[in-house]
């Protein structure tokens, strides 16, 4: 496999409920971030103690763990918990996911990303806070509208936008219905985001099914292409790209069979034993520069101390 440069702005959708990659594994892949939601501080404290130092971690809170944004007082509680617990040991946080498709307003999501990054700015974590991610099909009137109500001291604090930049092409493939520059390629997507909000994107979940995509042949064309195009991007465009996601075994239950995006296959029910690499964990290695010889995964599930 030819070994290109790695670009440490790439990674993988992972999970602390076991879907978690050792070292092996992403230094195979070439992964040099991942992101993940939250949905237990200890669990995550036990995934961080036996996660590679030189891998960065983006952060999402699950409401479940105290992060409901909707109220406010409760969320800025939950951020400084959180400050205080994971300073210098994580990345990013991410403010909300999908919020523009889940009836979260605007206002709501500028909120939630302003006092997040005030908490995590005076508690001196040194994690980056990051407005939550757009997903849905108005994707960009929701920017535009979160743009406005951005302050100059708001942009000073963020270090960027979320973006879910799902059903673009890349060189045209698989063929979703737009042109590239109706946002149809994913690069475009990406850059157009970053034009209107005027912050450099984190594209924290992307993808295609194995359906969308024809097979496996056709998902790892889509993989090795997408991280092309979006490697191409300058630093102030694109701040990180983080694949969903390393195994079926961090998606949900309609996320199976020929709607899977994994890299490797994997079990919701023993996640732990994710399986056989895809011919997509191959196309990842290569387009990030990792070694592209897949580590046999651990089929015991890990202690977890708490």
């Amino acid at each position: 496999m030819a070994q290109v440069i790695r670009d440490d702005r790439f990674g993988l959708v992972v999970n602390a409920d076991g879907a978690w990659p050792d070292a092996a594994e992403l230094r195979a892949l070439g992964a040099r971030c991942v992101r993940t939601t939250v949905n237990d501080f200890d669990q995550f404290d036990a995934a961080l103690r036996a996660h590679s130092a030189n891998v960065r971690v983006i952060a999402l809170l699950n409401p479940v763990t105290g992060g409901d944004q909707y109220d406010l007082t409760r969320w800025h509680k939950t951020v400084r918990a959180f400050a205080n617990r994971f300073a210098g040991r994580v990345w990013a946080l991410e403010c909300l996911s999908g919020w523009d498709r889940r009836g979260v307003t605007p206002a709501t999501a500028v909120a939630c990303a302003r006092g997040a990054a005030q908490i995590l700015r005076d508690a001196g974590s040194g994690i980056a806070c990051v407005l939550g991610a757009v997903s849905g099909p108005s994707w960009m009137v929701s920017l535009q509208e979160a743009s406005r109500l951005l302050s100059s001291d708001d942009r000073d604090l963020l270090r960027g936008a979320g973006f879910h930049p799902y059903g673009r092409n890349a060189h045209g493939f698989p063929g979703f219905d737009h042109t590239r520059f109706e946002h149809g390629e994913i690069d475009i997507a990406v850059q157009n985001a970053h034009d209107i909000i005027q912050l450099p994107i984190w594209a924290t979940e992307f993808g295609v099914t194995l359906r969308q995509a024809g097979g496996e042949a056709g998902q790892a064309a889509y993989v090795r292409d997408a991280l092309k195009l979006l490697g191409d991007l300058p630093r102030s465009v694109l701040a990180a790209a983080t694949y969903f996601s390393w195994s079926d075994a961090v998606g949900v239950a309609h996320q199976q069979a020929s709607q899977s995006l994994g890299l490797r296959r994997g079990d919701l029910l023993a996640p732990w034993q994710s399986g056989e690499p895809r011919l997509a964990w191959y196309a990842f290695a290569e387009a990030a520069g990792g070694t592209g010889s897949p580590p046999e995964i651990a089929t015991q599930r890990p202690s977890v101390c708490i």
